[in-house]
């Protein structure tokens, strides 16, 4: 098995392509064609799928603003090992429906996970070398899509009916720089679990072909913008990225669905307000909007209650995970912005920390 890697950039990022390739070892940079062009991902991502080494069997394109796991490349060959013909992301964004199913994946202990229909999160992505092929003849046949990256790569991956494997924890950081592409609107774009954050031990050892399926979920409660949505899988969806949405709905009106009494949980959420003090309600409350706070008190519930955790449990390996704060900070930061940018959630951790796991010891309760 080899694995060609390149490195997608622009001119006036070099220098962070440059630290990119000094983590990733035998990388080559591949610099946007058309640098002083309208912005945009895909035709510097196209551009660089098609620089791969022809005798690769593997190809492995990184963005170059993210840094890398410890042993980051002997991990990667072990997913390619272990699923030859699939695709695989190393990273998912902590406020994405993926990001969502990565975290639930890891606090199971699972090695991965199948994506659910959403963008393709491409700052370290692994394509087959017939993937890789086809990806950019899909690219040349439609030259003037005006899609980036992502999702032009979820459009073709639904046309060619290929999943996407999600590798859990994610093995790359995605770093708060500024955007060349436009993207700056995005906000925040950190791993949902990545690896050096977690208490899990590395993935590598239990990702083999003897290993379980990934996980692969039918229903997910998705913590987005200060609310609570679950998404539900459609019939004639496939895995991975058939069409951009499930069907969506309030969580609290669909409770039901995995097993929750959204009263009962109301009413744990109540009590535990009422258990501090007058200056800690009044800081809460003053932090953040209240549908915000009982949305976030829910979503740490999910981590730990509803019958959406059967299809993660089913995913991992023998052994239980032990009571974890895994995927809490990235749920409450992801969850909670732009109600709440990033850096107030983590100054005031003191007051959102205690809230989360409360609700995740009511869950398992």
């Amino acid at each position: 098995m080899e694995i060609s890697v390149r490195i997608m950039s622009h001119p006036v990022r070099r220098r962070l392509a440059n630290r990119v390739a000094a983590q990733a070892g035998p990388a080559e940079i591949v610099y946007d064609p058309d640098p002083w062009g309208n912005p945009g991902t895909l035709r510097t991502a196209a551009h660089a799928w098609a620089s791969m080494d022809p005798d690769a069997t593997h190809h492995l394109l990184l963005q170059d603003d993210i840094t890398l796991a410890p042993g980051f490349l002997d991990r990667v060959r072990m997913y390619a090992e272990s699923h030859p013909d699939l695709p695989i992301a190393f990273f998912t964004n902590w406020a994405s429906r993926n990001g969502a199913v990565v975290r639930y994946a890891a606090r199971a202990g699972a090695a991965g996970a199948w994506a659910v229909p959403e963008y393709v999160p491409t700052q370290a992505l692994l394509l087959p070398d017939s993937v890789s092929s086809e990806f950019v003849d899909y690219v040349r046949r439609n030259p003037d899509s005006g899609l980036e990256d992502d999702d032009a790569l979820r459009l073709f991956f639904a046309a060619v009916g290929t999943p996407l494997l999600l590798a859990v924890p994610n093995l790359v950081e995605h770093l708060s720089v500024r955007s060349v592409a436009g993207n700056d609107g995005h906000g925040d774009r950190a791993a949902s679990v990545f690896a050096t954050d977690t208490e899990l031990p590395p993935p590598v050892p239990s990702v083999g072909r003897a290993s379980p399926a990934p996980a692969e979920p039918v229903v997910l409660p998705y913590f987005y913008k200060g609310r609570v949505w679950l998404y539900e899988r459609d019939d004639d969806t496939v895995r991975g990225t058939s069409r951009m949405y499930w069907r969506k709905s309030a969580f609290e009106a669909s409770a039901g669905v995995v097993g929750v009494d959204i009263a009962a949980v109301s009413e744990e959420y109540a009590a535990y307000l009422g258990t501090l003090s007058d200056s800690e309600t009044l800081a809460l409350f003053s932090l953040c909007p209240p549908r915000a706070l009982w949305s976030a008190w829910l979503a740490c519930y999910l981590l730990t209650a509803g019958s959406h955790l059967d299809a993660f449990e089913a995913g991992k390996p023998d052994g239980s995970l032990p009571t974890s704060r895994v995927g809490v900070r990235s749920l409450l930061v992801g969850g909670l912005a732009p109600e709440i940018p990033p850096h107030v959630v983590d100054k005031q951790s003191h007051l959102f920390f205690p809230l989360a796991l409360a609700a995740m010891e009511s869950g398992t309760r």
